[in-house]
């Protein structure tokens, strides 16, 4: 019976249902998240982050920096685990202790425009959505063709029929270009 409906036809029907799984929110990194919530992507990656300052040391200066240079994300991260040091009576590392002194001296720096962070776990569902649809269906990730859509095309359908995300089908496929090498290895 499967082989009388198109391809094209379940596939989208199979992307319509995994976009429906992925709204549900799941416990990520102990926390509830939906990858298309821009609240939920930026949580997580402020989580990442911290997660990242206190791995080691070289990785806390590179949060530093990153805060020093303006990124908000990175000053987020480094504000909470400040408050997490204090809050503990837990003395802080003599960086984090040099970052306070910046935070109570400096106005608080931020880069304009749109994040990344905001939409990191969004773009990788995308990405897994593109590489399921290639993967099951047999289909090209990208291009137009005649006789059957690309997986980029049928995903975007799906956002927009499911989750309200209004999302071209070039769109999809920049973020594709951009996360599949590290989801096709």
């Amino acid at each position: 019976m499967s082989d009388l409906i198109p391809v094209e036809e379940r596939a989208l029907a199979a992307t319509r249902e995994w976009v429906r799984h992925l709204s549900t929110r799941f416990d990520l990194i102990a926390e509830d998240v939906s990858p298309w919530s821009q609240h939920d992507n930026r949580r997580l990656v402020i989580e990442l982050m911290k997660n990242l300052a206190i791995s080691r040391p070289g990785a806390m200066l590179y949060v530093i920096d990153r805060a020093r240079a303006g990124w908000d994300i990175a000053d987020e991260a480094l504000r909470q685990l400040i408050i997490d040091y204090i809050e503990r009576g837990q003395p802080m590392p003599i960086s984090f202790a040099a970052y306070t002194e910046t935070l109570v001296h400096s106005p608080r720096r931020e880069l304009r425009g749109k994040k990344k962070s905001d939409y990191v776990l969004r773009d990788l569902a995308i990405s897994s959505l593109v590489w399921n649809l290639c993967d099951t269906f047999n289909l090209k990730p990208t291009g137009r063709s005649t006789r059957r859509r690309s997986a980029c095309s049928i995903v975007a359908q799906a956002l927009g029929e499911e989750a309200h995300i209004n999302m071209s089908a070039k769109r999809v496929e920049a973020i594709w270009l951009v996360y599949a090498p590290a989801i096709v290895q």
